[in-house]
């Protein structure tokens, strides 16, 4: 029985990726030159990571020998077009030293972040105890009204049990960034201290002022409902996924706002008030 084209193609792709990755033992053939363009001397080594790069990009032929060649003759075609644009100083040039800078830039940013949330995520796991709880949060939901302030006294003013609502918002309108009416809230709709607070408030309660984004929040409950669920072996693994997801996110946070505070750093604000966008 013949093998279909695409099948010999993916047979060729595995035994040319086994060959550019690397499987040999001796690393001294790396350092040996397949080609000499030029000026520049293309190694095994070289060949090697250039041809993993390039091909996924090419229609090559189901043949290893030819996909090799064609391979060859398309990195050498490459090099010959950079020593060109070389020679007109391309790489001298300001913009392109500052495309060169900016990829380094996002090329160092993609492998910190890879390797830090692959060491962040290595500890991350969610409880039974954890899913479970976070079944019961979800089986209620809240009407309530969030105001958030730029001043903590403004905030604790309103927690004081009895406080017309409506009044304070008059009293302290210079003060009040976000106030939106009242509104339903979920389970995971809110950031986590936001919502610890909204769970333990009964009807009618206004919570303590809450650390938001460097300002105060104040949640006043108005009521709330029960939600009917599937039984907790039916959204368990919904539940984990969601619960595991929240803790890679914050895991993360935090460490960029640690990243942060240890720094030191020193904004001229007077130069960055003069500049214009």
């Amino acid at each position: 029985m013949m093998l279909k084209r695409s099948s010999i193609k993916f047979a060729v792709f595995l035994l040319l990726a086994c060959f550019f990755a690397g499987c040999h033992k001796n690393n001294s053939v790396d350092k040996k030159v397949v080609a000499r363009i030029n000026d520049y001397d293309l190694t095994v080594a070289d060949f090697r990571s250039e041809a993993v790069a390039l091909k996924d990009n090419k229609n090559l032929s189901s043949d290893p020998n030819k996909a090799k060649e064609q391979l060859l003759q398309d990195i050498i075609r490459k090099k010959l077009f950079i020593q060109e644009a070389q020679k007109l100083n391309f790489d001298k040039q300001k913009y392109f030293m500052s495309e060169i800078e900016r990829y380094w830039e996002q090329a160092l940013l993609k492998l910190l972040f890879i390797k830090k949330t692959e060491e962040l995520y290595r500890s991350i796991d969610v409880s039974p105890a954890e899913i479970e709880e976070q079944y019961n949060k979800m089986k209620k939901r809240f009407y309530a009204q969030i105001i958030i302030l730029d001043d903590k006294f403004a905030a604790e003013m309103f927690s004081q049990p009895g406080e017309n609502f409506d009044r304070l918002k008059n009293n302290f309108r210079n003060n009040i960034i976000n106030s939106k009416g009242p509104a339903w809230f979920s389970a995971s709709e809110l950031p986590a201290n936001m919502e610890n607070v909204l769970y333990l408030l009964k009807a009618g309660q206004v919570s303590v002022p809450i650390q938001y984004s460097g300002n105060w929040a104040v949640i006043r409950l108005i009521k709330q409902e029960d939600v009917a669920l599937e039984p907790l072996d039916k959204v368990s693994d919904r539940i984990r996924h969601s619960l595991l997801e929240a803790k890679k996110s914050q895991a993360l946070e935090k460490w960029m706002e640690e990243v942060r505070d240890s720094a030191k750093v020193k904004i001229h604000k007077k130069v960055f008030e003069e500049i214009n966008l």
